[in-house]
């Protein structure tokens, strides 16, 4: 019996046991190290300094490679008088010097100053999602300060909570000689800008948002200004006020921002900070954007608006077009603004107009300033046919039967008119086949259009029937050797002449018709022909 209650309770446990082995586990949240400062790491940096600044908050790990990765396992929280960030790498040591790999792992770093400063080679990661790093002061500070050789974010989430500066306020901001990368990550600039720089950046990726999106500035001295490259279809850009900003001082030296994709939802493309001139200063060869950027899009890039029931989009660039187009519904309609354009695999029922100068061809189809709605032609083929004298013929052609357009070809790109099928009646005249047809002058054919053809007198011999005499009249008739024709019987009469002829009974006399007896049935006959004797 003991046994048996002993074996129950054993069996209550495994299923509770099993239970929780299937439900899922929370994480436990990283704990929280407040430091009164930053610190200066390098590639000679401790673990029992790092340990001794943030109470095991940080590794360092040399990886062998010239680098060395520093991982976070805890939020490190600024006091409000720190006053010096975390630094990476020395700038006297240059270029050269080893990488310095920040992985955020999921943990964050908060402060109210420059929350982090590099001065030599850093890459951030954040391997498990989640990781952070946020200046939350509310003045004219960024959260990561860019003054070393090179800076490459590939994620994590990074926020600047400042004064509302288009010029001092972003999540990152670099100095003149320094390079930035963006792979990936979140940039939140609230009332600043997500990201800005004096020196030279390319955006490879990454969502930015706040009141100015991407901003490049100009130094003190005028000698140089940001250089900003965004090459990623996948960065996205959410701007309150622009989507670009360049610091326009016409006096100095005035940045570039050149953008090869993205989306940007702004309702302004670009704006500019001074009195200078921001015109070539922005060239947009791709991208989608929320608000016309016109004035900015790179002469050989086409331009076109997208209007669904959701809104309006400016896109820029045949390819970025085309993934456009490809995604709209019946109804949806595309204006090419600007540039040249050749689009397939657009879906049926789009309205297509084409207000600009340059060539468009959407689905094989010329779009000129006539909209076009699009459709998949379905091609029903026609043969040749030769044409003959009383019917035309035709080419080799396509007929459309949803459009009721003709085309030269199977893929139904050459268009042509109707006209342009047609092969005209040939000229030359066919006898239709009835043989001769004749009057009493002659004969000829009738051609299959029914006009009369090869028209010729009569080739006429004359047989007599009877031969007169001295005592009777005689008589006859004539026919044409060619087509037959045999005319009624005439009448002639003895005539004597002197002369001897051995075709008549007597050689003294010839025979003169003088009247016709018996017309021929069908054919008004006249009683004499004149050029025919009789004999």
């Amino acid at each position: 019996m003991k046994f048996k209650k002993l074996l129950s309770m054993l069996s209550v446990v495994l299923a509770v046991a099993i239970v929780a082995s299937v439900l899922p586990v929370p994480v436990a949240a990283a704990e929280t190290v407040t430091v009164s400062n930053g610190i200066g790491i390098t590639s000679a940096t401790t673990n029992d300094e790092l340990n001794a600044w943030a109470d095991g908050a940080a590794t360092i790990t040399d990886n062998g490679n010239n680098t060395h990765t520093v991982t976070l396992y805890k939020n490190i929280l600024f006091e409000k008088s720190a006053v010096t960030p975390i630094s990476f790498g020395t700038y006297n040591d240059g270029a050269g010097q080893p990488t310095i790999i920040l992985d955020l792992n999921g943990c964050t770093i908060t402060g109210s100053k420059i929350v982090i400063s590099n001065y030599g080679n850093l890459v951030i990661n954040d391997s498990a999602g989640g990781g952070k790093v946020l200046y939350d002061g509310g003045a004219y500070l960024v959260a990561i300060q860019n003054a070393g050789y090179s800076l490459t974010v590939n994620g994590g989430e990074f926020e600047c909570q400042g004064a509302g500066s288009v010029i001092y306020n972003a999540t990152i901001s670099a100095t003149p000689n320094a390079i930035t990368t963006i792979n990936g990550g979140k940039f939140i600039g609230n009332n600043g800008a997500a990201v800005a720089t004096f020196g030279t950046m390319t955006i490879n990726g990454g969502e930015f948002t706040g009141a100015y999106g991407i901003v490049s500035k100009q130094n003190g001295d005028g000698t140089s200004a940001g250089n900003i490259t965004v090459t990623s279809p996948s960065t996205v850009v959410n701007a309150t006020s622009f989507a670009f900003v360049v610091a326009c001082d016409g006096t100095k030296t005035i940045g570039q921002i050149t953008v090869g994709g993205g989306t940007y939802n702004a309702p302004n493309v670009a704006g500019k900070t001074g009195t200078g001139d921001i015109a070539g200063h922005v060239g947009i060869s791709n991208g989608t954007f929320s608000a016309s950027p016109e004035g900015f899009v790179t002469p050989t890039s086409a331009l076109a608006k997208t209007t669904t029931q959701a809104g309006s989009n400016y896109i820029v660039g045949t390819n970025e077009i085309s993934n456009a187009a490809a995604g709209l519904s019946g109804g949806d309609q595309i204006e090419f603004l600007s540039g040249d354009a050749s689009l397939t695999g657009v879906p049926d029922g789009i309205t297509v107009v084409n207000s600009g100068t340059g060539s468009v061809y959407v689905n094989n189809t010329e779009i000129t300033d006539t909209p076009v709605v699009t459709h998949t032609h379905t091609l029903e083929y026609h043969s040749r046919v030769e044409p003959s004298h009383t019917l035309e013929g035709n080419i080799e052609y396509w007929y459309c039967t949803g459009c009721q357009k003709y085309f030269a070809d199977a893929a139904g790109t050459n268009e042509i008119t109707a006209a342009d099928t047609v092969l005209a009646k040939t000229t030359e005249h066919i006898a239709d086949g009835t043989g001769y047809h004749y009057d009493i002058n002659g004969h000829w054919f009738v051609c299959v259009c029914g006009e009369v053809i090869n028209y010729q007198p009569h080739d006429l011999t004359w047989y007599s029937e009877l031969l007169s005499t001295k005592e009777h009249n005689g008589y006859g008739h004539y026919e044409c050797h060619i087509c037959g024709y045999v005319s009624g019987r005439y009448t002639t009469v003895y005539t004597e002449t002197g002369d001897e002829d051995v075709n008549v009974p007597d050689d003294d006399y010839t025979e003169e018709v003088i009247e016709i007896e018996e017309p021929v049935e069908g054919f008004e006959i006249e009683t004499e022909l004149d050029g025919v004797s009789a004999f």
